[in-house]
């Protein structure tokens, strides 16, 4: 085998490596990506999920606050 051919020979074989190599990468790292969406959806949703309860309990209490105490709407603060 001659010096020019090992040389393209093991020039392929590198720049080979390098490609699959950093495909792999990629792949490992849009997944990872891919993951930590999920945790930030999970903890929106349970946020979310947190507020509107809150909100429900909110307005069962002004509901029995209204009917327990006499409430009048300025006009003008609307």
């Amino acid at each position: 085998m001659s010096t020019k051919s090992k040389i393209t020979f093991f020039t392929t074989v590198a720049v080979t490596a390098g490609v699959v190599y950093g495909v792999h990468w990629l792949q490992k790292t849009e997944q990872q990506q891919m993951h930590a969406g999920v945790l930030r959806d999970a903890e929106r949703m349970r946020v979310r999920k947190e507020r509107e309860l809150e909100l429900i309990a909110q307005q069962e209490l002004q509901k029995q606050y209204e009917k327990v105490q006499t409430v009048t709407r300025d006009e003008s603060e609307s």
